[in-house]
């Protein structure tokens, strides 16, 4: 009753890391609550220090990932790729890959799954009381030992929020237009991103656009503002006029067009 009663939230943050010669699962538990860049960025450090600390060489990283603007698709997220160390300093390439819109289940959602039944059959066998995450850290590392679970508090998310906050306050990342219509993003130069709209690991031929991340030195306010992108839709009408003796008859045809003003 105890536990079934108990309202605190904790967060689950999955992932599998595959290597040329293995592959693991990883479950961050946390008692930070926020969901967001910062938490991602912390969960996501703690992945690859453990990764490396247990023999891994990591210099190449290709993230895979849904496409929630507030965890992981902004532009914050993505000026990381920029400084790859930020992670994890034997890191010295970082792209990212995002998957489309009502995409299907995939192995992360698998081990979140299982990792909440195997604690959650142990609460029902009267097994463990959980009443904090750290209970629940102890509990899944206990009953997934195939899984590791790692254990971000609250105040570790926060000094990352101080660091990367004090990083964006001196190099303030731009907005990428449009960003929803890309799913893949690399690194251009050491101020500038490349993407395209589909990821290259998919076989499909890559177009790749250029754009502007963060600010140079030398450039002025006005030349710091993206540029503004409208998108409007125009109709091409195939007008025919056919006449008879007895009637006089009009068609339309009407074809779909997508035009980018600037």
């Amino acid at each position: 009753m105890s536990t079934h009663w108990n309202t605190h939230g904790i967060t689950l943050f999955t992932a599998v890391l595959n290597t040329n010669s293995t592959s693991k699962s990883y479950v961050v538990v946390s008692n930070e609550l926020q969901h967001d860049k910062y938490a991602v960025a912390a969960f996501n450090r703690a992945i690859m220090q453990h990764a490396v600390s247990n023999g891994n060489i990591i210099t190449m990283l290709h993230i895979f990932s849904d496409g929630a603007g507030s965890q992981f698709k902004n532009r914050f997220n993505l000026s990381g790729l920029l400084k790859p160390s930020m992670m994890h300093s034997d890191l010295g390439e970082i792209d990212w890959s995002f998957f489309g819109t009502a995409h299907g289940k995939g192995p992360v959602d698998g081990v979140g799954g299982t990792v909440k039944r195997a604690v959650w059959r142990r609460v029902l066998q009267k097994q463990v009381v959980l009443s904090s995450a750290e209970d629940f850290a102890e509990a899944a590392a206990s009953a997934c030992q195939n899984i590791k679970i790692l254990f971000v508090s609250s105040d570790q998310v926060q000094e990352i929020r101080q660091e990367l906050d004090s990083a964006w306050q001196a190099d303030m990342p731009r907005n990428i237009v449009d960003i929803r219509s890309y799913h893949y993003f690399c690194k251009s130069s050491t101020t500038a991103l490349e993407m395209a709209v589909v990821s290259p690991f998919t076989g499909i031929h890559l177009q790749l656009t250029s754009v502007q991340v963060l600010t140079l030195s030398n450039e002025n306010s006005k030349e710091n503002s993206p540029v503004s992108v409208m998108k409007e839709k125009y109709y091409a009408v195939d007008y025919v006029h056919c006449v008879s003796k007895k009637t006089t008859m009009t068609f339309y045809t009407i074809t779909s067009m997508h035009i980018n003003r600037f």
